[in-house]
């Protein structure tokens, strides 16, 4: 209930911040599309991303150490296990491809674990330290971005893109 009254509430947050703000940055292009119009000095200021340390992942020889029993192929996501993300988009891929392990690195928040879906072949291996990540993304075949499409979603500009095109996935 509270989500279906938070929209309006945000949006006069929102316009009381921007009667404020002398500028103000978009953490993307289809944000800062959004907002442009909103008000008179919105600049783009997108995600960039550590090339040096993501392109530790190009030496596919490394391999983090809860990988080494799985089989392949490995589709991995990382980052904030949400509301945000398709749950029943990510169970149907896992039902259609057994012999796929999907692996999703990262906290479990503001959703119930047992809202999420449950098997053999999806590993939930929780938060992990940044310097981790080349490791997950060297033994990975793709990289996933299981975002739903909603509200929540809409102007989502996620970082781990780049790092994943870093790391040729």
């Amino acid at each position: 209930a509270a989500f279906k009254n938070s929209p309006k509430q945000l949006l006069q947050r929102e316009n009381a911040l921007f009667a404020k703000a002398d500028i103000v940055f978009t953490g993307g292009p289809s944000l800062f599309s959004a907002k442009n119009k909103r008000h008179s000095n919105v600049h783009c200021f997108p995600s960039s991303v550590e090339v040096t340390h993501f392109a530790q992942a190009l030496d596919r020889d490394k391999v983090h150490p809860t990988h080494r029993s799985l089989p392949q192929p490995r589709l991995g996501y990382y980052g904030v296990i949400d509301a945000r993300l398709d749950t029943a988009l990510i169970a149907k891929l896992a039902d259609a491809h057994p012999e796929w392990q999907v692996i999703l690195v990262g906290p479990i928040v503001k959703i119930e674990k047992g809202e999420l879906p449950q098997r053999q072949n999806i590993q939930y291996l929780g938060q992990r330290p940044y310097s981790e990540l080349p490791q997950f993304l060297a033994r990975w075949d793709a990289c996933l971005l299981p975002f739903a499409l909603n509200a929540s979603t809409r102007f989502i500009s996620p970082t781990k893109t780049l790092e994943y095109l870093v790391a040729a996935l």
